[in-house]
């Protein structure tokens, strides 16, 4: 018998299409780990903030703010250190409860409320230590919010900062 050939198997779409599910569901499991590690939109605003904050002059750390043991755990902490050979005439802690800035170290000298009053409304904290003076800040702002943090710790420090060695 001539002319007959061994049938030949055609592929179709429909019958490749387990196959092509299964490649796909392969890469995917390969590659989620390394989108996992991406940083989120909020990632990234918080390292611009911190970034522009840097570059104003502002130390950026997390701490525990003052008075706040057990309550809350680590804030971002903006921070500006007191010039060698100064210290703070004034120091203490102080919470913001509301917009009210409650001083938190009754024993010191409190700071004038114009003072707090130029810091952003989502600053928690301040702290005035004789090495430096900080603000605690839920990072949730702009540019402008970091310029007002670092005038106000400016003006703290200009008006309190003084040449004797803080004991």
């Amino acid at each position: 018998e001539t002319g007959t050939h061994p049938p030949t198997r055609t592929n179709k779409i429909g019958e490749s299409m387990p196959t092509w599910l299964l490649i796909i569901f392969i890469v995917f499991l390969a590659l989620s780990p390394l989108l996992a590690l991406l940083p989120t939109r909020r990632q990234r605003q918080v390292a611009r903030l911190r970034q522009m904050a840097a570059l104003a002059g502002l130390r950026v750390q997390l701490c525990v703010p003052p008075g706040a043991a057990g309550e809350q755990g680590l804030v971002a902490c903006y921070s500006l250190p007191v010039a060698a050979g100064q210290c703070l005439r004034v120091v203490g802690g102080y919470r913001n409860n509301g917009g009210e800035w409650q001083h938190l170290d009754p024993l010191s000298e409190a700071l004038p409320a114009r003072m707090l009053a130029n810091l952003p409304g989502s600053v928690s904290h301040l702290l005035l230590a004789p090495e430096q003076v900080a603000a605690f800040w839920d990072e949730r702002g702009s540019n402008e919010d970091i310029q007002r943090i670092k005038q106000a710790l400016e003006a703290i420090l200009m008006a309190f900062a003084t040449g004797k060695q803080y004991r």
